[in-house]
């Protein structure tokens, strides 16, 4: 549950804090600070963003879920509710459901249904992976969540400093 809590801060921070911190080279203070929705599918490949961008967005937002989709799988799975693969898919879905939602009425960033998208098949991906491999994997989900939770806060406590040195303006 430690990592559930831990991985629920991440994503807090990585989605809804974006306009007030710093993390590392990822971004500065730059994330938008307005009210913006976008229902377009793709939209980003079809205005013809540059690949980093897409990489960074589409995968990002994946890739930020799969952890979440791993967890709530391995952890309930303890208990006795077990739910289905596509049970913890909508999981996901809520709750990215729940961050665009935040982002629109606090003006957090831009409401987008490509990170709805790519946040549940993230979750998707994650509880499929931890079915295929069980128990085997749950050490794995949990380490890996509280990792990422301490590199994060890490870059983002030590983020200024590391883009200065990178750069040489230390």
């Amino acid at each position: 549950m430690l990592a559930l809590g831990v991985y629920a801060g991440v994503i807090t921070l990585v989605t809804l804090l974006k306009p007030f911190i710093s993390i590392g080279l990822l971004w500065g203070y730059k994330a938008p600070r307005r009210r913006e929705v976008s229902f377009q599918p793709f939209g980003e490949y079809l205005d013809g963003v540059s690949t980093l961008a897409l990489v960074f967005g589409y995968g990002g937002n994946f890739i930020l879920f799969v952890p979440l989709g791993g967890l709530l799988f391995t952890l309930s799975d303890q208990r006795r509710f077990k739910p289905s693969v596509l049970m913890v898919g909508f999981i996901g879905f809520l709750a990215s459901c729940s961050i665009e939602v935040t982002q629109f009425v606090f003006r957090l960033g831009i409401t987008d249904f490509d990170d709805v998208l790519f946040n549940t098949l993230g979750t998707l991906v994650g509880a499929a992976l931890a079915k295929v491999f069980g128990s085997k994997l749950q050490g794995l989900w949990v380490a890996l969540s509280i990792a990422i939770g301490v590199v994060l806060a890490a870059l983002t406590v030590f983020g200024p400093n590391v883009s200065g040195v990178l750069s040489g303006d230390w």
